[in-house]
């Protein structure tokens, strides 16, 4: 039976689904013991990070959410070789903030600041950039760490290139990233010259 659009009207009423579960692990085992098979956490498991998606993606009305937002530790400025490894609650502001006083930046213009790095990581995060130096997020990250959905540690580096790509925007479908290192570069000044002209007829 099909419905024309003229008959259809917004009603005014949102719903809302309810958290099944939800648990915020402040520590790696912490992580590795909500995943492990013998938990009494239900699967299947979703990782939160800002919550600043769009859509209401990271709820679930089944399983467990796992909020990451208890992981906020910045381990490491390398101002020699230019990378940065931080833990996966990190906000974009705050590693922004840590990275200007090394005299270093994130590589392309990020809006939503308030993003978790994990969520940039795992999720779509595109930026544009003067250069070709730009795009997504993810790209820039060189290795991670996350805990496998049977509760196993595992690392991923650069040298393992076509895993490392399956994890990038993986949105937490292969397992729940706890800590990140990514490429940064130096500050870089630049300047915009703009011009006032007029069209005739």
């Amino acid at each position: 039976m099909s419905v024309r659009a003229s008959s259809l009207r917004q009603s005014g009423k949102y719903r809302f689904r309810e958290q099944a579960q939800q648990v915020r692990p402040h520590s790696i085992k912490e992580l590795q013991q909500v995943l492990d098979p013998q938990s009494s956490y239900p699967p299947p498991f979703r990782p939160m990070g800002a919550g600043s998606s769009s859509t209401d993606c990271t709820s679930s009305t089944a399983g467990t959410v796992v909020d990451m937002t208890a992981f906020t530790e910045i381990i490491n400025v390398d101002a020699y070789n230019d990378t940065v490894t931080c833990q996966a609650g990190v906000r974009i502001a705050t590693l922004i903030e840590e990275l200007a006083e090394h005299g270093l930046e994130l590589v392309g213009s990020h809006d939503l600041l308030n993003r978790t790095v994990g969520g940039a990581v795992a999720g779509g995060c595109i930026g544009p950039s003067i250069g070709d130096d730009g795009g997504f997020f993810a790209s820039q990250v060189l290795s991670i760490k996350l805990v496998t959905p049977d509760g196993k540690r595992l690392e991923v580096k650069n040298d393992s290139q076509n895993l490392l790509n399956a994890f990038r925007l993986s949105y937490g479908m292969l397992g729940i990233i706890y800590q990140v290192t990514m490429r940064v570069r130096p500050i870089t000044p630049f300047a915009a010259t703009h011009r006032r002209c007029t069209v005739k007829a």
